[in-house]
């Protein structure tokens, strides 16, 4: 009995350091829980999107801990495509971009004649969805963040400053 007095005596001995122990522990224990929660949950909607378009994997750099600074050559979707039983296989440049008042955007780059632009349903414009805005030309905007930002067709976004 004597081995089990002795946490509990040094616990009620420094009461206030006990308490900030307590609560330092609950809020490390919490954030983790919350972090696990929400990074699940952005990874299962990002398994979605993807299969909602058919993607059924993708290719990241080895060893990389983010997968928006992954750099791999655009040349290894040609080698990709090559292999037996891949119907496509496309590059694609994702990146995190400030845009107005300090908000991030996702935005992602495809090759002109990616065949991801046959997923995109045109809401507004005279797009032709066959092949990417050239260019300098303008861009196209998905409809939810057309809405949060109030752009309308025609309308100017800056990102990056």
């Amino acid at each position: 009995m004597r081995f089990a007095a002795i946490p509990l005596k040094n616990l009620l001995r420094r009461p206030g350091r006990s308490l900030f122990g307590a609560i330092g522990i609950a809020l490390a224990t919490g954030t983790f829980l919350a972090m696990t929660v929400l990074f699940g949950g952005l990874v299962e909607r990002w398994r979605e999107g993807m299969s909602a378009v058919g993607i059924h994997a993708f290719i990241v750099q080895d060893r990389q801990v983010d997968w928006f600074a992954s750099a791999i050559p655009q040349d290894l979707a040609d080698d990709v495509a090559a292999i037996p039983g891949v119907r496509a296989a496309e590059p694609e440049l994702v990146v995190f971009l400030s845009g107005p008042a300090g908000t991030s955007l996702l935005v992602s780059g495809w090759r002109e004649t990616s065949v991801l632009l046959g997923s995109l349903d045109l809401v507004t414009g005279t797009a032709d969805l066959t092949t990417l805005p050239a260019s300098g030309q303008p861009a196209l905007i998905g409809a939810p963040l057309a809405q949060t930002l109030g752009l309308a067709l025609g309308a100017q976004l800056s990102l990056d400053g």
